[in-house]
């Protein structure tokens, strides 16, 4: 066993070496510190006197707390110029780099990945349906294929953005990255209006292909000029919301002049939501119309009712725009904005392909029915369909005239044989199946 002796100088030896490292670290410290540019120093000293930190484990009180970095970043960003926020924040990231830092940026990717996915395979399902058992594609799958295509676009810039340092916060990234996340949200917010327009577009295109009445193509096409204006008119100063607008990502340049973007993006989401619900509301008394059974008119309306979660969304995504408008952590604090603008353009593709996929489902499960017909489903054109659907509309204002036929006249001698027949309408939806053509008229049945 050892000595009493050689323990105590073990120990003696051990106390000289934490000591030591001590010194170190506070010399290191006191070295880094010292190439703080003085704005920084200043907001350092005031974080210390706010956050009652402990002046002698400097290193300890900046990197430990979330609040005193967010401070320290706030006051920085706002009293230093760019260039001595630079020196700042390299200065904190060699004091801080042993220590953890907290990052969404899996969260971001797991929410992109996954709803992009689902997307694809829905209007994939969607134009599937379409060409083999609708006739072809109509103007609201053309619109559909471009939203997709947009959202692949902002989906591959968000990705993008997170494997720089999007979901972290601002301090903790270099700050080139951070100039790069700033361009790539600048393009991100150009895409994102578009495809909210677009996807809308869609879905009013959809419905107005259902109901054919004057009204309801008029209030139609009414919100398909608000659409088209809400994508031209917000897109434009989105895109030159700073002169120059290099500057909006380059805070280098300080000779700048920018628009109130807290005011455009009140009002672009504002107008959003007031879209929202006036496409949910829209299909509502034309479907409480047809003359079908009261569970069947319920789960239509339910199928329409699903766009509704999309102006959930949009609400969500306006809170979070109104609490990080004047943000000195954008990436961290704009991960909420674009995982729920995400969310809110996935769920509205949803409900603009979901009527279709019922036609699908009814067909599968035609065929798994005993003795279903193969015919039931007509593969036809579109220049067909576009005939029929007239052939429709012209029936159902010609329903608004009373029918009166004329009674039986006899001309001369002889028996006349007359032949009532009813018939029974029965009403659908073109969600259910393709409308089909009239049938041919084989001329009066030879009763004598």
């Amino acid at each position: 066993m050892p000595s009493t002796k050689s323990c105590r100088s073990l120990a003696l030896v051990f106390l000289v070496l934490q000591l030591a490292v001590a010194i170190v670290k506070a010399t290191s410290a006191a070295e880094v510190l010292s190439q703080v540019p003085t704005c920084a120093s200043e907001c350092i000293s005031s974080t210390f006197f706010m956050s009652a930190c402990d002046p002698e484990d400097v290193t300890a009180c900046i990197c430990s707390s979330i609040a005193v970095q967010a401070e320290l970043s706030a006051c920085v960003q706002t009293h230093c110029p760019f260039g001595d926020q630079l020196t700042a924040a390299t200065v904190e990231g060699v004091l801080c780099e042993a220590y953890p830092k907290e990052s969404r940026s899996l969260e971001v990717r797991r929410t992109l990945i996954i709803s992009c996915s689902l997307v694809f395979i829905i209007v994939a399902l969607r134009l599937f349906t379409r060409m083999k058992y609708a006739g072809g594609l109509w103007g609201d799958d053309y619109t559909t294929i471009f939203a997709a295509a947009l959202m692949i676009t902002l989906t591959a810039v968000y990705l993008h953005i997170t494997s720089i340092g999007f979901g972290m916060h601002y301090w903790t990234i270099p700050v080139g990255n951070g100039i790069v996340i700033r361009k790539m949200l600048y393009v991100g917010n150009l895409v994102y209006t578009v495809l909210q327009a677009a996807v809308k577009l869609s879905i009013v295109l959809f419905l107005g292909r259902i109901f054919p009445s004057q009204t309801f193509q008029r209030i139609a096409q009414g919100i398909e000029v608000i659409l088209l204006l809400h994508g031209t008119l917000f897109t434009i100063p989105f895109a030159v919301q700073c002169t120059p607008v290099q500057s909006i990502w380059d805070r280098t340049i300080t000779d700048r002049r920018c628009l109130n973007l807290q005011a455009v993006g009140y009002s672009s989401g504002g107008l959003a939501m007031a879209e929202d619900i006036a496409i949910l509301l829209l299909p509502i008394p034309h479907v409480w119309q047809l003359k079908i059974s009261l569970p069947r008119r319920l789960t239509v309306i339910a199928l329409f009712s699903v766009g509704s979660f999309a102006c959930v969304t949009s609400a969500i995504r306006i809170k979070y725009l109104v609490e990080y408008s004047t943000t000195f952590d954008e990436t961290w604090d704009h991960v909420d904005i674009v995982v729920w603008s995400f969310i809110e353009q996935s769920m509205a593709m949803l409900c603009a392909s979901l009527p279709t996929l019922r036609l699908l489902l009814v067909h599968i499960a035609s065929r798994r029915r005993p003795g279903s017909s193969e015919s039931f489903f007509h593969r036809e054109t579109p220049k067909q369909m576009w005939r029929w659907s007239f052939e429709r509309l012209r029936r159902c204002r010609m329903r608004k005239q009373k029918d009166s036929d004329p009674a039986p006249r006899q001309t001369g001698e002889g028996v006349l044989v007359t032949t009532t027949v009813e018939v029974d309408r029965q009403s659908y939806m073109a969600i259910d199946v393709p409308p089909f053509p009239p049938p041919a008229y084989s001329g009066p049945r030879n009763n004598a």
